[in-house]
């Protein structure tokens, strides 16, 4: 999916900050496969195409950006607290879940191992993808259509579409739903609260969340389609148990974020 843009690049901008590490090119992958015109794969060597909104067709320029004006001039003490805890926790969130939901099971070495590593090779594996469909597409961010706005978190030096934190989660949801079925519900609101707060933080478009997810979920499905196959199960998914999938952070999402 090649972009006919009608947005100024991300690249035009006079960036502060170099761009960030390009893993659309070299970072290694696991699930996915690279061809010869370095066009990701599945294992069987089928051409992945991501099913997303071409940007051409989203007007950011206009009604996206103004979503972001309006959501940073009504933002709320709670929503504030919300954009702090998950700004707070975004390098290991999902890792540290994965820890609450391995220790509540009480799963055994070998299978916790495996778990940890899947989520580890299923992110990774995300975030080569998301960088190249930000490098191929080269969407600015809200910030530099304009200057005025006051992001709550920092803007990391990348183009904003898609929002890599809403991949992430979509991927790792679908991944840990997998492992823990019963955990589902709570898996997927989790997935789309943190992926919302960056929108709210006015860091990205609601577009860039909403593709990331869709990304992050297309890779999660391909992740688990690989464990069905290598027959990775347990019985932890006949299990009934029940996590607290945020115990033991700094402090509780409980605490901070009103439920």
């Amino acid at each position: 999916m090649r972009t006919n843009r009608r947005y100024p690049a991300w690249s035009s901008f006079d960036c502060s900050m170099s761009r960030d590490e390009g893993h659309e090119n070299n970072w290694p992958t696991f699930f996915l496969k690279r061809n010869r015109r370095g066009e990701f794969t599945d294992s069987k060597g089928n051409v992945v195409i991501w099913e997303l909104r071409n940007p051409a067709s989203v007007d950011f320029k206009g009604n996206e950006l103004e979503q972001v004006r309006s959501s940073l001039r009504n933002l709320t003490p709670d929503k504030r607290r919300k954009i702090s805890f998950y700004g707070e926790h975004l390098k290991d969130f999902w890792f540290r879940v994965t820890e609450n939901l391995i220790f509540s099971y009480e799963l055994s070495p070998m299978l916790s191992a495996r778990v940890r590593a899947a989520l580890a090779m299923g992110l990774s594996d995300t975030a080569a993808a998301v960088h190249y469909v930000k490098n191929m597409h080269d969407v600015p961010r809200p910030q530099q259509l304009d200057a005025s706005l006051e992001p709550v978190l920092s803007v990391r030096s990348s183009p904003s579409f898609v929002c890599e934190q809403a991949s992430a989660a979509g991927c790792a949801h679908m991944i840990l739903s997998y492992f823990f079925p019963h955990e589902d519900g709570k898996l997927k609101s989790l997935a789309e609260e943190i992926s919302w707060t960056m929108f709210l933080a006015g860091i990205q478009y609601k577009a860039d969340v909403e593709e990331g997810m869709n990304l992050g979920r297309q890779m999660g499905v391909m992740v688990v389609g690989s464990l069905r196959y290598q027959r990775v199960e347990g019985d932890i998914q006949k299990s009934k148990r029940s996590s607290d999938l945020t115990a033991g952070f700094q402090q509780k999402k409980s605490e901070v974020i009103p439920s």
